[in-house]
């Protein structure tokens, strides 16, 4: 027996066998390929999902009780600032 790579094999084993290896391996690399890149996807996938669902979370609509306080105080204040601008002058 003959070791490669901690896996070993009979010397013994049909040419047609280890001939089928080699032409096998450019299959076995295109599917493993194809596997890494269906679960890099996926994690795209869910990364862009998460991404989504944070935005919505952050979203404010203006139906919000307290958005509408926020703009509504902000337009006091910059009304204030109008009028104290104009008595100045």
């Amino acid at each position: 027996m003959e070791s490669v790579d901690n896996i070993e094999y009979e010397e013994e084993m049909p040419r047609e066998t280890k001939k089928s290896w080699r032409t096998n391996l450019f299959g076995v690399y295109a599917k493993v390929f194809k596997v890494m890149l269906s679960n890099l996807r996926e994690k795209v996938e869910l990364t862009e999902e998460e991404d989504r669902s944070k935005e919505l979370e952050a979203l404010v609509l203006p139906s919000n009780e307290e958005w509408r306080y926020q703009v509504y105080y902000r337009l006091v204040d910059l009304q204030r600032e109008i009028d104290s601008g104009e008595g100045n002058t």
